[in-house]
């Protein structure tokens, strides 16, 4: 989002929907972002991810599109649009792997829309293993939905509320 001399960055707005399916072996993430430039044209937002994250894809509603990391700052990627959008932007969706986590208590990795005011949002964990889950912690949002189906993996659904969250899950 470079700017001239006098240019203003525009106000852009985000409501995220993220899901992580969590397994042994890896994470997998699907993030969707819904932005809106309100005050302005932009031609490319920005996106916290975690530094381990390996992105497969991105897409720019149903077009796939490319990212780049940002110079200095690991775990911020930047996705140029095909063309400078004022108003609604079409949904940006991201999916990658993150490490897994064998026997450890499992925390939510951050993503997030730096640059842009977020709006609630959603987000869902899904757990599969042997285990359920022993005990649940998290700030900053509120939990509306659990399904402690084994054969589907245990499902808790929130809603972000605001940007710092955290979750810690124990199994």
């Amino acid at each position: 989002l470079a700017r001239g001399v006098g240019e203003s960055v525009p106000r852009l707005t985000a409501r995220p929907d993220i899901s992580f399916t969590v397994r042994p072996e890896a994470t997998r993430v699907r993030a969707l972002f819904e932005f809106a430039a309100w005050e302005g044209e932009v031609d490319s937002v920005e996106v916290a991810v975690p530094e381990e994250m390996r992105i497969a894809n991105v897409l720019y509603g149903d077009l796939p599109i490319s990212w780049n990391g940002v110079p200095g700052q690991p775990g911020r990627v930047t996705i140029p649009l095909p063309e400078k959008v004022r108003g609604p932007l079409r949904r940006i969706e991201l999916r990658g792997l993150l490490p897994g986590s064998l026997n450890q208590t499992w925390r939510m990795p951050h993503l997030g829309t730096p640059g842009a005011i977020e709006l609630e949002g959603h987000l869902g964990v899904r757990l599969y293993g042997e285990q359920p889950v022993s005990s649940l912690r998290y700030t900053g949002l509120r939990q509306f939905g659990h399904d402690p189906s084994p054969s589907d993996g245990e499902v808790f659904e929130f809603r972000r509320l605001r940007d710092r969250k955290s979750t810690r899950l124990n199994s």
